[in-house]
C-alpha cells in the first residue's frame, strides 16, 4: 500500500488530528491493518507523543505477533498515560506472549489496583498461578471474576481446573458444569469435565461428554487420546486402540501416545509391524521424547 499522506502541509490541527485518529481506528475496526498501521505510523511521524495512537499501534502489532516492538509502544503510551487500567491490562498480555510472567502479574497487579472489578485481570492474573502451581490462590482470583461477572465461564472453568490439581474433585466437577451450562459448545470445557469424571471413575458420563467434545472438534487428536484414555480403564481395548490410532494418525507426538498406543494394540494380540513399531518407540524414548509410560514401555 502507497503511504498515506495525512497532512502535506506543515502540522496538523487539533480538529485534523482527531480526524485522521478517526480513520485509522475505523481501518483498525474493520480489519484494514495494513492501512491502520500507516496512519498511526503517520500520526506518530507528526507527534511521537500521541498516546491514544501509541496504544493503538500497540496492540495492532501484538495482533500480528510482532509482540517486542508492541512491548516498546505499550510502555511508552503508559509511560505518558500510567492510570488507564485497560492499558495495563493490555500491557500484561503482551508480556505474557513474551513469557515475561513476573513483569506481566505486576501489570495485572496494577490493573487491579486502578479498576478492582477488572474481571478479566483476575482470569489472566490466575492464569498465571496456575503457571505457577499456586492453585489455591489461582481459585482465589477465578472467586473474584465470578463475583463480578456469575456468568464468566471461562473462569468457572479455570477455577475447576485449580479446583482438581488441590485434589477437590467434586467442587472442580461443579464448576466445570458450571462453564458448560454457560458456553454448551466449547469442546474444551465439555474435555474438562470428562476429565474430572474420568478422574471419579465415571467412565460412562466421561465418554458422553468426550463424544459431544469431538462433535464439535471433529478429529481434535488430544479429545480422541481421551476418548482412548476412558475406554482403556473400561477394558474395551480394542475400541481404546481404535481412539489412540486414530489420535495417532492426526498428531504422533502427543506426550505418551505412542507408548498406550503400542500397548493396547499388544493387549489385543495385534502383532503387525510389531518390530517397526517398539524399534521406533525405543528410538523416540532413546531421544529424549515422553512418547510412552514407564511401565507400558517396560
Amino acid at each position: 500500500m502507497a503511504k498515506q499522506n495525512i497532512h502535506g502541509r506543515g502540522r496538523l490541527s487539533g480538529h485534523e488530528v482527531k480526524q485522521a485518529i478517526a480513520r485509522a481506528l475505523a481501518a483498525h475496526q474493520a480489519g484494514r491493518l495494513d492501512e491502520a498501521e500507516v496512519l498511526y505510523r503517520a500520526l506518530l511521524a507528526e507527534d511521537k507523543k500521541q498516546v491514544q495512537v501509541l496504544q493503538m499501534l500497540g496492540l495492532l502489532t501484538a495482533q500480528r505477533g510482532r509482540y517486542d516492538e508492541s512491548e516498546g509502544l505499550l510502555r511508552d503510551a503508559l509511560r505518558l498515560k500510567p492510570n488507564e487500567a485497560g492499558w495495563q491490562f493490555n500491557y500484561g498480555n503482551v508480556l505474557v506472549a513474551l513469557g515475561r510472567f513476573d513483569d506481566a502479574m505486576a501489570a495485572f497487579d496494577k490493573t487491579l489496583a486502578l479498576n478492582p472489578r477488572f474481571a478479566d485481570a483476575y482470569l489472566n492474573r490466575g492464569g498465571l498461578l496456575i503457571r505457577q502451581k499456586r492453585f489455591a490462590d489461582a481459585v482465589a482470583c477465578f472467586d473474584a471474576a465470578i463475583a463480578i461477572n456469575p456468568a464468566y465461564a471461562a473462569a468457572h472453568s479455570n477455577r475447576g481446573y485449580s479446583l482438581e490439581e488441590l485434589k477437590r474433585f467434586d467442587d472442580a466437577l461443579a464448576s466445570h458444569g458450571t462453564a458448560v451450562s454457560l458456553e454448551p459448545r466449547r469442546a474444551d470445557f465439555l474435555a474438562a469435565r470428562a476429565n474430572v469424571l474420568h478422574k471419579l471413575k465415571r467412565f460412562d458420563e466421561a465418554l458422553t461428554d468426550i463424544a459431544q467434545a469431538l462433535a464439535l472438534a471433529p478429529g481434535n487428536a488430544e479429545l480422541l487420546y481421551n476418548r482412548g484414555n476412558i475406554l482403556y480403564e473400561l477394558k474395551r481395548y480394542e475400541e481404546a486402540f481404535a481412539a489412540y490410532d486414530a489420535a495417532y494418525q492426526r498428531d504422533s507426538r502427543l506426550e505418551f501416545l505412542e507408548g498406550d498406543r503400542l500397548f493396547t494394540k499388544l493387549l489385543i494380540c495385534d502383532w503387525t509391524q510389531w518390530e517397526a513399531e517398539t524399534f521406533h518407540l525405543a528410538t523416540e524414548i532413546a531421544s529424549g521424547r515422553p512418547a510412552s509410560r514407564p511401565f507400558s514401555f517396560l
